[in-house]
């Protein structure tokens, strides 16, 4: 059976590190991150900090500088996941993707995902996120809104498979979240075996630190609900039309 890719589309902060590590955990499946990165150190437009896994750091021996250098646009997913598979000695079955955006990464394969992860989280906390990096929560706002109206374009042309996943509902029960995939994606994904494991071995390009480091998925933490400019109202305009568009998708939706 040939190997199954999935991307993951997603704003910045949107937890795709988190939900990578999820999946990391099924049988047969890795999730190697933003795997972007790799072709931006072969070509030196990301520098290279002496290690690629942000999981194992420099001691790390899938994911390598000499790996780099093999990966290309036409075979980039063949490569990866052949590096993975000389490690752990079984084959891959489905390959993860956190690039998160078909125009900024996707778009750039010669291979293309087989399904979509449209990776959402409460907007208020990813706006209130987001605004670290964007200056002011407007921008933050703006910049979200118009993401995902424009991934949204490209997936609806493209007529992908997809699915939808709201980041607190994936966390809430991570194993009936992996059920509920496996059987929305028509069994693309795999089944869990046993007890979800959130420490299981994984190697991850990029992604966030926080989640790279804690042991257990805190699932009563408080959102970064500290906007100070925005009101509700604002933000629910803000994202209407974003939201609306995910719904009329009429794809399976984790929310």
């Amino acid at each position: 059976m040939a190997m199954i890719v999935a991307g993951i589309i997603g704003a910045s902060f949107c937890g795709s590190t988190l939900v990578s590590r999820v999946l990391a955990g099924l049988p047969g499946v890795i999730s190697p991150g933003e795997i972007h990165r790799l072709l931006g150190i072969k070509n030196g437009s990301i520098p290279y900090s002496g290690w690629i896994c942000s999981r194992h750091g420099p001691a790390c021996e899938v994911l390598t500088r000499d790996l780099c250098d093999k990966v290309t646009e036409e075979n980039i997913y063949d490569v990866v996941a052949g590096a993975f598979s000389r490690d752990s000695g079984m084959p891959v079955k489905l390959f993860v993707s956190s690039d998160k955006s078909f125009h900024g990464q996707y778009h750039r394969y010669v291979r293309k995902p087989d399904v979509y992860l449209i990776l959402t989280r409460d907007v208020v906390s990813h706006t209130a996120s987001l605004a670290r990096t964007a200056g002011t929560e407007e921008a933050a706002l703006s910049g979200l809104r118009n993401f995902y109206m424009r991934e949204l374009d490209v997936l609806e042309t493209i007529q992908a498979l997809s699915v939808h996943i709201e980041l607190s509902a994936f966390l809430h029960d991570p194993q009936q979240a992996l059920v509920w995939l496996h059987e929305s994606t028509g069994g693309l994904f795999p089944q869990p075996v046993g007890v979800f494991d959130y420490n299981a071995d994984y190697h991850h390009s990029g992604g966030n630190y926080e989640a790279h480091t804690t042991n257990v998925i805190d699932q009563t933490r408080p959102e970064r609900r500290t906007l100070e400019v925005l009101t509700p109202k604002d933000v629910l305009d803000g994202m209407s039309e974003a939201s609306r568009r995910i719904a009329e998708l009429k794809i399976p939706h984790l929310v």
